[in-house]
């Protein structure tokens, strides 16, 4: 998923690659937040071919994005980075359509 890395370095976040066990899209960006000093966390699930995006304070099971990877374009996996940056920063989001 090298275009979401893409998104996050255009707005100038830092990101760290981490090899977890699979599992959901949605727990993965759910440990990744509650992980990060940042606060925010982006998963993707190879078996449910899922990208998920979410705040440390969302409550379980309520990612802020959850996209089907197979379907998405690489300009929308770049801004699923690049949102997770403006989250970082307090910037609006951009639209992923």
């Amino acid at each position: 998923m090298w275009a979401i890395l893409c998104g996050l370095e255009e707005e100038g976040i830092p990101a760290e690659l981490r090899n977890v066990p699979e599992g959901p899209a949605e727990a993965l960006a759910k440990q990744a937040a509650d992980g990060s000093p940042l606060a925010v966390g982006i998963g993707v699930s190879g078996i449910e071919k899922v990208v998920a995006l979410r705040l440390r304070e969302l409550p379980s099971g309520r990612p802020l994005f959850e996209l089907a990877a197979e379907t998405c374009s690489i300009e929308q996996l770049r801004r699923v980075g690049a949102n997770a940056a403006r989250l970082v920063k307090g910037d609006p989001l951009a639209h992923l359509e």
